[in-house]
């Protein structure tokens, strides 16, 4: 009797952390991770969405179909393939009304800490910024769905989204060739409103793969949806407005100075400035609140010179 129970709970975790739909992880997560857009009313709104790019090939013909369409769709990129070369058409991307979001070709990424998937989200983001001049939209998709309680962790630290995509609405034919009739043909056929749909325009391990299947593909199901009445949409927006999903704004602080009053948005610095009324929580610590004068043990007056040193050199201006 045993052995089923433990078969089951080892069958139900594996899923937990695998399953190409929203399962455990994402339920306790709840909002943290995306599998399908909320819909109102009675529109049929739609969501198109590639992984893998930018293709050097690939990637270029969709953006001109999409544009001959009137598309604009998500586009999940993988930094390490957002180069010199590939810049621009990321940048197209941009330019075009798209929405850019963060791939990535690892599929152990759900195995490292909260930290360092945060620190690879934001420096991923950075580089695509530096390299195109505009930031990626806080919506993250792991390799092959892959997840963990580390990664949800690591994405909400960094801002982050998860999105997945909804069942049958990928271009994952069994071990049958990928073909854009095939492709197109199941999207199709499960296609329903507020669905995420995933056509991969690249390939995690080859930056130039040969994607000709998916432009077709996407083709076809732009055609088809559109006689069945669907509207297409982009993952930074939402058909409810109120159930938007977009990056956490940071709170404003009020700034006083010879200018007068502003608000601006919270700070490194200002969160640091705050903290150092923490320091009295520190061992045998206490603070003088009229001179701001600190009384405290060698190791942890050290500490506090050092976060007075960076406050002080802080700029408060707007």
């Amino acid at each position: 009797m045993l052995l089923p129970v433990v078969i089951a709970a080892g069958a139900v975790l594996v899923m937990a952390h695998v399953a190409p739909f929203r399962f455990l992880l994402d339920a306790m997560h709840r909002d943290a991770a995306v599998w399908r857009m909320p819909v109102s009313g009675a529109g049929k709104p739609i969501y198109l969405t590639f992984d893998d790019g930018p293709n050097p090939t690939a990637t270029p013909e969709l953006l001109s179909l999409l544009d001959e369409k009137n598309i604009k769709a998500t586009f999940f990129v993988i930094d390490e393939y957002v180069t010199e070369e590939t810049s621009p058409i990321v940048r197209r991307m941009f330019a075009e009304g798209h929405c850019v979001g963060q791939h990535t070709g690892r599929r152990w990424l759900s195995l490292r800490s909260p930290a360092h998937i945060a620190d690879m989200l934001l420096a991923g983001a950075q580089k695509i910024e530096r390299l195109t001049g505009h930031a990626p939209s806080r919506h993250f998709r792991p390799h092959a769905g892959w997840r963990s309680e580390t990664m949800f962790r690591g994405a909400a630290r960094a801002g982050y989204t998860i999105v997945g995509w909804s069942w049958m609405s990928w271009d994952w034919v069994g071990f049958r060739k990928r073909t854009s009739a095939r492709v197109a043909r199941q999207v199709v056929r499960h296609a329903a409103p507020g669905k995420i749909v995933v056509i991969h325009d690249g390939h995690h391990r080859n930056a130039r793969a040969d994607r000709t299947y998916a432009v077709e593909a996407t083709r076809r199901i732009i055609d088809e949806l559109r006689t069945a009445g669907y509207t297409f949409h982009t993952l930074c927006q939402s058909v409810a407005p109120d159930r938007q999903i977009s990056a956490p704004q940071r709170p404003k602080v009020r700034i006083t100075n010879d200018e007068g009053d502003c608000q601006r948005p919270d700070t490194r610095s200002d969160r640091l400035r705050r903290g150092i009324d923490g320091i009295a929580l520190l061992p045998g610590a206490a603070i003088d609140e009229n001179v701001r004068r600190v009384s405290m043990p060698t190791h942890s007056l050290e500490l506090a010179r050092l976060v007075k040193s960076i406050v002080a050199n802080a700029g408060t201006t707007c």
